[in-house]
C-alpha cells in the first residue's frame, strides 16, 4: 500500500514539474513574441523615418525654390502649401520665426502665457518657470559654471538657450512639458521679443489674443493680404518649414529651419542652419508633433 503511496506521490510531482515547464516555456514564448512585434514595430517606424526624411527633404526643396522663383507666394507671414511629388501630397507649413515665441528673448508674461495655455500649468507654476527661465539666460548669473541643481543633469545657470531642446536643462522643465510647447518656440536670432501677430500661426495666436473677434479678424486679414505683402518684410528672413504627410499609415513631420536669401556650401539662395529628426503628428490637422 505504501508502495502505491509513493508511485503516486512520484506521478503528482512528475506531473506538478510538467505544468512548471509548461507555464515557463508559455511565459518565455510570450517574451519572444512580444520582442518580435517590438522589433518589428521599430523596423517598420525606421522604414517610415528614412521614406519621411527623402520626401519631407524633397517636398520643402520645390517649395523653397517655387517661393524664392515667386516671393509673392509667401508673403510676410505665415503660408500654407499642398506639394505633390512621387505621388504624395505633403502639407508645407512656413513660421516665420518672429512668428513663435523666442525663448531667449520673450518677455516673462509671454513664458506665462505659453506655461498655462501650452502646458496646461497654473499661474503658479508658469509663474516659476518664467523666473527659472529669466535668470537662467541671464548674462548676470554666469559664474560657477559647474554648480547644479538638486535636480541631477539640471544646470543652476547657463546664459542663453542655443537650441530649443536646451530649455530642458532648466530645473522644472521635462521632456513631457517640452513636447507639449515645443512648436511655438524658437532660439531664433530676431532682435524682437515680442511675437509678430502678423507672422504667428493659428496655434500662437490663440494663446497670445485674448479677444476671439481679434483673432478671427487676425486670420482673415491674413489671407487678405498674403498676395500683397513682401516676402521678409515685417516677418524676418528666418523660417520654419515644416513638412507632413502621410506615410505607411503614419502622420509624420520633416521639420527643417531656413534663412533665405542667405546662401548655403550648395549655392543655392537659402541656407539650412538645423534640421529635426522625423516625428510623428497625431493625425492630418494636429499642430502638435508627437516624439517617436
Amino acid at each position: 500500500m505504501s508502495k502505491m503511496k509513493g508511485v503516486s506521490s512520484q506521478q503528482g510531482v512528475a506531473l506538478a514539474l510538467l505544468l512548471w515547464i509548461i507555464a515557463a516555456l508559455s511565459i518565455l514564448l510570450a517574451g519572444v513574441l512580444y520582442q518580435v512585434k517590438v522589433d518589428t514595430k521599430m523596423t517598420q517606424w525606421q522604414r517610415t523615418q528614412v521614406k519621411a526624411e527623402a520626401l519631407g527633404d524633397a517636398v520643402i526643396q520645390l517649395q523653397m525654390a517655387r517661393i524664392v522663383s515667386e516671393p509673392s507666394l509667401l508673403g510676410g507671414g505665415y503660408a500654407e502649401f499642398d506639394v505633390e511629388f512621387d505621388e504624395h501630397v505633403a502639407q508645407v507649413e512656413f513660421v516665420p520665426a518672429a512668428g513663435l515665441v523666442d525663448i531667449n528673448r520673450a518677455s516673462r508674461e509671454a513664458l506665462v502665457r505659453l506655461f498655462v495655455a501650452r502646458a496646461g500649468l497654473s499661474e503658479a507654476q508658469a509663474d516659476q518657470l518664467a523666473d527659472d527661465i529669466q535668470q537662467w539666460r541671464s548674462s548676470s548669473n554666469l559664474e560657477d559654471d559647474d554648480s547644479y541643481s538638486e535636480q541631477p543633469g539640471k544646470f543652476k545657470r547657463g546664459g542663453l538657450f542655443e537650441a530649443p531642446e536646451d530649455l530642458m536643462l532648466v530645473s522644472g522643465i521635462s521632456r513631457e512639458l517640452y513636447d507639449r510647447i515645443k512648436s511655438v518656440i524658437s532660439v531664433a536670432k530676431t532682435g524682437v521679443a515680442e511675437v509678430n501677430t502678423a507672422a504667428a500661426p493659428p496655434e500662437v495666436l490663440a494663446f497670445i489674443v485674448d479677444d476671439q473677434e481679434q483673432f478671427a479678424d487676425l486670420l482673415a486679414q491674413r489671407q487678405r493680404d498674403v498676395q500683397n505683402t513682401p516676402l521678409a518684410g515685417s516677418a524676418g528672413t528666418e523660417f520654419r518649414v515644416r513638412a507632413k504627410m502621410q506615410i505607411d499609415g503614419d502622420y509624420v513631420v520633416r521639420t527643417r529651419w531656413v534663412r533665405i536669401g542667405r546662401a548655403g556650401p550648395d549655392g543655392l539662395p537659402w541656407l539650412y542652419y538645423r534640421v529635426e529628426p522625423v516625428s510623428r503628428a497625431r493625425n492630418k490637422d494636429s499642430a502638435v508633433e508627437e516624439s517617436a
